[in-house]
């Protein structure tokens, strides 16, 4: 990266993201029909939002879903735990194109 004509090293894990069901140690849900919690919320939020909110933003909202809107039988819930590494906010804008 160039800052100031300077060039300005960053750490190998820069403007990453890492994307877990669950928190190390806890199970992830999956029902037999419609696949794993985790990956119906992305589906769920990520079609909804990805027109106008952030990757961040989107995967709070997946976390809300999933600790919120699912359940198992005997009140097993999940968390997920995304990694995030990310130096600038990042935008999908599907179907948005500049010529």
């Amino acid at each position: 990266m160039v800052d100031g004509g300077e060039f300005q090293a960053l750490p190998a894990q820069a403007d990453m993201l890492v994307a877990y069901a669950t928190t190390p140690g806890y199970v992830s849900w999956r029902n037999s029909e419609h696949g794993s919690w985790f990956i119906q919320a992305i589906d769920e939020v990520f079609r909804k939002q990805a027109y106008t909110e952030e990757l961040c933003t989107m995967m709070v909202e997946v976390n809300k879903v999933v600790a919120r809107d699912f359940e198992a039988t005997g009140n097993h819930r999940q968390m997920p735990s995304p990694i995030i590494q990310l130096l600038k906010k990042f935008y999908f804008r599907p179907g948005y194109f500049v010529n």
